[in-house]
């Protein structure tokens, strides 16, 4: 069984994929800054190269008439 286990912060994601049987981290990764500028995201696979991109998580706002 696979299970996905995610932390969400104020301006921060992090995420971790487990194969519980195995009691191994399939995958995990991170999206950092989000709406205060210099955001990255990280997704790391062990045995793999890892990723990193730099982006930019902008804020999004509702209509105000919602």
């Amino acid at each position: 069984m696979d299970i996905l286990a995610i932390n969400c912060g104020s301006s921060s994601v992090k995420y971790q994929l487990f194969d519980w049987e195995k009691k191994e981290v399939i995958a995990k990764g991170l999206v950092e800054r989000v709406t205060i500028g210099g955001s990255f995201i990280v997704h790391e696979v062990p045995g793999r190269r890892n990723s990193r991109r730099n982006s930019t998580a902008r804020t999004i706002r509702w209509p105000s008439t919602w």
